[in-house]
């Protein structure tokens, strides 16, 4: 889908915010000094992410991890409970702390640094959902299922919400199948998302 096909498929009152939060979130990546890339798809720019807080909600958390949060504008609209952000990229951690800090705990992890996560989170429970979207494709999935379960094992993490590309869809280093993603326990919803590229998928993960 193009960048002209993306913004048509919004609500009109998305595609302000969406030009307004882009050219916003260049000045961040200037100040703050991380990866552009993190300021291309705002919140009102992907109708899939307020697919995912829809998900998220839906299983009504009392804590919720994002790894790979990039500003946290996903986690930080989660409606209730605890909310941690983790990205490998250590200089977008200030700017989320900066638009969302009063919500939400952020800290540079990645998804092998099960410890580090584990100590910021601080929970005696644990926490209930995992959500993974929009990099997991970078993983081959033995790989990526190794992380998840040691991350899940760890927290006593009850649910993953996480994206697969569709097939066919280039531009993608993996495309991860609800079969692998049954591996990790039962997929309860797999529905295709706005933009034609992915599926997001809610999985009740099985504890070992």
């Amino acid at each position: 889908m193009t960048g002209i096909a993306r913004l048509m498929a919004l609500a009109p009152g998305d595609v302000l915010s969406c030009l307004v939060k882009k050219v916003r979130y260049r000045a961040l990546a200037r100040r703050y000094g991380f990866d552009p890339w993190h300021a291309r798809s705002p919140f009102e720019c992907r109708a899939y992410k307020r697919e995912v807080v829809r998900l998220a909600d839906s299983l009504q958390p009392g804590a919720t991890l994002e790894v790979g949060c990039g500003l946290g504008e996903i986690v930080s609209r989660v409606a209730r409970g605890q909310r941690f952000g983790f990205d490998i990229d250590a200089a977008v951690i200030p700017a989320a702390r900066h638009l969302h800090g009063d919500r939400c705990q952020f800290e540079a992890a990645g998804i092998a640094d099960t410890e580090k996560i584990r100590a910021c989170i601080g929970r005696s429970a644990g926490a209930d959902l995992l959500i993974m979207v929009n990099w997991a494709h970078a993983l081959a999935w033995p790989e990526l299922s190794e992380h998840v379960r040691r991350l899940a094992d760890s927290l006593s993490i009850r649910h993953l919400i996480m994206d697969t590309i569709l097939p066919g869809v280039a531009g993608y280093a993996h495309h991860h199948t609800t079969d692998e993603l049954a591996d990790l326990g039962p997929v309860l919803q797999s529905i295709a998302s706005g933009d034609t590229v992915r599926r997001l998928n809610v999985v009740a993960l099985s504890r070992p």
